[in-house]
C-alpha cells in the first residue's frame, strides 16, 4: 500500500479558471411579486393583462374561494387568457 497522496484545490476544481476571491454568503433573489385579478362579471374566458413581464403561474378560485382549473392561454409576458366550461366570477392569482 502506497503512502503517497495527492492535494486537490476544489476551490478550482468547482469554480474552473479564474482567480479565488474572498468567502461570504450566497444570496437568492426570488421576485415574488403577485398579481391579484378580480372577475367581477361571471364569464367563461377571462382576459388578464397583469404587467409582471414574465409567463406567472394562474391560481384561480372562485367566489367561495374554490379552487378552479381553467385552460390558460399565454398571449406573451404580459398577457393571459384562461377559458373554462361554465361562466363564473372571482379570482385569478399570478406570480
Amino acid at each position: 500500500m502506497s503512502n503517497d497522496s495527492t492535494t486537490y484545490d476544489i476551490r478550482r476544481i468547482v469554480s474552473g479558471t479564474g482567480g479565488t476571491g474572498p468567502g461570504g454568503d450566497i444570496t437568492v433573489i426570488i421576485n415574488t411579486s403577485t398579481f391579484i385579478f378580480t372577475q367581477a362579471v361571471a364569464a367563461t374566458v377571462w382576459n388578464i393583462n397583469h404587467s409582471l413581464c414574465k409567463f406567472p403561474s394562474v391560481t384561480v378560485v372562485d367566489t367561495g374561494d374554490t379552487v378552479v382549473v381553467g385552460q390558460v392561454e399565454y398571449i406573451d409576458n404580459e398577457n393571459v387568457r384562461v377559458t373554462f366550461n361554465s361562466a363564473f366570477s372571482g379570482k385569478a392569482y399570478l406570480n
